[in-house]
């Protein structure tokens, strides 16, 4: 991380876990000088050809932008149904909370050089085609859907693709259990898909695809997820979040060339991917039901580190209370997002909320350092205090929502400002100046991958 550069402590409404933070830097933009592609005419051509609206068919290039060959593409899965393309691209990423999120993530991890629109192509799988599409398709539709999109991205030649997106063709009637039958439909399609939360693509780091002459094309990939996964369906588990920012450093990272995988990665990556694809919380009674089981886990690692003698930064960091008081933050955020929320529902969270109390473990050994016990104490004093009345037990899920973050954040903060992290950061890490990551990266886009 250059010294210019401070990089951003939240995102998706979780404080950022401070290893993470320290893989952001800026990325330069892929220069003008850089060979035309023909990948956003080829997207023009095929929405003309299925006979979209011209609004469609604008915002569907502008996304697969800019014309330019190299720096990073990301293959999402299909349009949603609800898209306001006659209001532009501006208006369909706002709207987007697919879209929306991997903006927000590389505008974080890349330190704000980075936009989602101008410097990066987000393209379909199957562009133009809904789920609801896929039903009145027939195999050759489809397949001609996948050799497009397929083209489009050996049309743009990225230096690194992020694969955030799969097709499930098995719920179609036409295939079901037919794997051969889905693999023939996708063609090399099936290359640019991910492959599941938590996985790398390992010894197979390329895809390996034909353009329209049959010539081979190779590019780079990051096996990512849809971020639908973690916004939609696990909306309280923060360690999706951080597995996204994680990706999306590696993504940016490889196109820089300082990429470097860790132990502490492998880790996060497995706890991921053992995750419920879906929640199982479905109503503000469960959400109220699980906010009062991570109000347990809070406790319980309060109590260990108030008990524990490991050294200050290992200890801290293993105890993962920075990541219990992020989901606490999470749930309470979809809380707070539903209008009129029985006081029933208001009265649990409050009364989870003030058991919360500092008192619990003031009296402990706590036999690490004073200023690790004032910074969760004084963390666990705020959030006590944001139940606005606790005679009649009521609280605003936002403000407490609030309350748990900055505990999270000042914590994360604190690991950062560690000796043994700025040692182990010196160790791994070397400082680049921002005019060397420039010419540096200018020269990796002129180089064959």
């Amino acid at each position: 991380m250059t010294s210019e550069v401070i990089p951003e402590t939240s995102c998706l409404g979780v404080a950022i876990d401070h290893r993470i933070r320290r893989l952001f830097q800026p990325v330069a933009s892929v220069p003008s000088s850089a060979p035309r592609g023909g990948h956003v005419s080829r997207i023009g051509i095929q929405g003309l050809t299925l006979k979209k609206q011209k609004d469609e068919i604008q915002v569907t290039r502008q996304l697969a932008g800019p014309n330019t060959t190299g720096g990073i593409a990301i293959a999402l899965q299909q349009p949603s149904d609800y898209h306001p393309f006659g209001d532009g691209v501006n208006a369909v990423v706002d709207s987007s909370p697919t879209l929306s999120a991997l903006g927000d993530l590389f505008a974080v991890v890349s330190c704000g050089t980075l936009d989602i629109i101008s410097d990066i192509s987000v393209i379909d799988l199957l562009p133009y085609t809904t789920e609801g599409d896929m039903e009145e398709m027939d195999a050759k539709m489809l397949r001609n859907g996948f050799q497009t999109s397929t083209e489009v991205f050996s049309d743009k030649k990225p230096d690194v693709l992020l694969c955030a997106g799969k097709i499930w063709l098995k719920k179609l009637e036409m295939f079901q259990d037919d794997f051969d039958a889905q693999k023939q439909c996708k063609g090399d399609a099936w290359q640019l898909e991910s492959i599941g939360i938590g996985k790398i693509f390992d010894k197979y780091a390329h895809a390996k695809i034909h353009d329209e002459n049959k010539s081979n094309v190779r590019i780079r990939r990051v096996n990512g997820f849809h971020p639908s996964h973690a916004i939609r369906y696990n909306p309280h588990q923060s360690c999706l979040i951080q597995l996204l920012l994680l990706i999306v450093s590696e993504t940016c990272g490889i196109l820089r060339g300082d990429w470097k995988e860790e132990e502490w990665m492998r880790y996060l990556r497995v706890k991921c991917s053992e995750l419920p694809k879906e929640s199982g919380l479905y109503f503000l009674s469960d959400y109220a039901d699980h906010y009062g089981l991570i109000i347990d886990k809070i406790r319980e690692e309060i109590s260990d580190i108030a008990g524990s003698n490991s050294e200050t930064y290992n200890g801290l960091l293993e105890s993962a209370l920075s990541e219990q008081l992020n989901n606490a933050s999470l749930v309470l955020q979809v809380m707070g997002s539903q209008d009129g929320i029985p006081s029933k529902i208001l009265k649990q969270a409050a009364r989870y909320t003030i058991s919360l109390t500092t008192a619990s473990w003031k009296g402990n050994g706590w036999l690490r350092s004073r200023d690790i016990k004032q910074l969760i104490l004084n963390g666990i004093e705020v959030i006590s205090l944001s139940v606005q009345d606790v005679q009649n037990l009521t609280l605003d899920p936002r403000v407490t929502s609030k309350a748990f973050f900055d505990a999270a954040e000042a914590i994360e903060l604190f690991l950062w400002d560690q000796p043994q992290f700025k040692k182990d950061t010196a160790a791994n890490y070397s400082h680049t100046e921002p005019d060397d990551i420039a010419d540096r990266i200018e020269t990796s886009l002129k180089l064959d991958d």
